[in-house]
């Protein structure tokens, strides 16, 4: 089965031939032009090259790093949108990078702004220890030019060279934690963000954002006044009805949030907890952890009782609830008006909305993801401590 691209596992990766290199030569010659921004981009005959990417703050945008092809910074905006961009493979070009359909890819189209072609670049594992990047160059005379890069994940530099390499399948493969939310005002992405940075804090684990299908039309939603918040997270996915099985069977812990509706989790979460039957059915989620996260209008109105509508359909589904434990001092503080309880991270909008989600309220997702992130992890390697 094909691996979903994490660009959070495109770390420390050598090429496997480093003369592919000087292949890209011929690219850029093929383009009619030399490298814009020597300095920053250089053609290395290095024995080794490395190539390397680094999340930035959210899932949204890819910093990549490498030594070869040497890039002191480019960034990736996975949101589907054309950006104009200086210092490219091919120089000035109008730039679009998105997720294929199962996301299993990284697929970025470039269109030359002086007219000489198109370059798709297409990066995804063959397995967890190789990566291949694709590149294709659409010349307009109709002929095309393809290039294959293979990279192999880098030996840690305490190895030793005469010592015998640990067979794949020994490697423990990494806990993948799953982050889902519904929001209307932005208000418990924002929460859903920190909970993510809490996750990416543990080694040996990996996290994905996703948000349920909305039910609203975009004529309600916007009487509602939320098309412009909704527009801020766009572009994280959506986990649809065809794809949920096979996500959330590959989690080892899944991370709920929404906000309340009467006391209750909202409607759109709830209908995607009622399409859970099928594997409810399989028993395919029991013994997995847990844990859900929310948000209200007021200090009192359903904050705590929303995570127990949501907490309630993870237990018949066999999940480990996990909830935040009173470690995390921040619930605690008696400074400031706050959410948050044992039960999960939660947020305070105000009557209007216009209460922003405070640092307190984000500590306290942050330390969620964190310590969901440990417990998964132990849960997974048989830890029992």
């Amino acid at each position: 089965m094909a691996l979903r691209f994490d660009p959070a596992l495109v770390n420390g990766y050598y090429e496997l031939d480093p003369k592919q290199s000087d292949h890209l030569g011929h690219l850029e010659k093929a383009l009619g032009g030399s490298w814009v921004k020597a300095k920053k981009r250089e053609i290395s005959s290095a024995d080794h090259v490395q190539h390397k990417l680094t999340l930035a703050v959210n899932s949204l945008v890819i910093k990549v790093k490498s030594h070869g092809i040497r890039i002191t910074q480019e960034i990736l905006y996975i949101d589907g949108k054309p950006r104009k961009i200086v210092g490219h493979l091919m120089g000035e070009a109008e730039e679009t990078s998105f997720y294929n359909e199962d996301q299993t890819a990284l697929i970025t189209l470039s269109a030359l702004s002086n007219g000489r072609g198109k370059v798709e670049r297409v990066r995804q594992f063959t397995d967890r220890n190789t990566f291949v990047v694709t590149i294709k160059l659409a010349k307009t005379d109709g002929t095309t030019l393809e290039l294959k890069r293979v990279f192999v994940k880098k030996l840690p530099l305490t190895t030793i060279v005469s010592t015998p390499l640990v067979a794949d399948a020994a490697l423990p493969s990494p806990t993948k934690v799953v982050v889902l939310f519904y929001s209307l005002y932005s208000h418990t992405y924002t929460l859903a963000k920190a909970i993510v940075e809490g996750v990416q804090k543990v080694p040996g684990t990996e996290v994905i954002l996703y948000q349920v299908p909305e039910v609203l039309s975009e004529e309600v939603i916007a009487k509602f006044g939320a098309t412009q918040a909704k527009q801020s997270f766009a572009h994280v996915p959506v986990l649809t009805r065809d794809q949920q099985e096979r996500v959330l069977t590959e989690a080892d812990a899944v991370i709920l949030g929404a906000p309340t509706r009467f006391g209750v989790m909202a409607a759109q979460m709830k209908l995607f907890i009622d399409g859970l039957g099928g594997l409810w059915f399989k028993n395919a989620l029991v013994g997995k952890v847990a844990s859900v996260f929310g948000g209200s209008a007021s200090q009192h109105g359903g904050n705590e009782q929303n995570l127990l509508s949501m907490m309630i359909p993870l237990l018949h589904l066999g999940f480990i609830y996990v909830g935040v434990p009173y470690s995390c001092t921040a619930q605690t503080t008696m400074e400031e008006i706050t959410g948050g309880a044992p039960y999960g991270a939660t947020l305070i909008a105000g009557g209007d909305g216009s209460r922003a989600v405070s640092e307190n309220e984000k500590t306290i997702a942050t330390f969620q993801g964190e310590h969901v992130a440990k417990v998964a992890l132990a849960q997974k390697r048989g830890n029992t401590h």
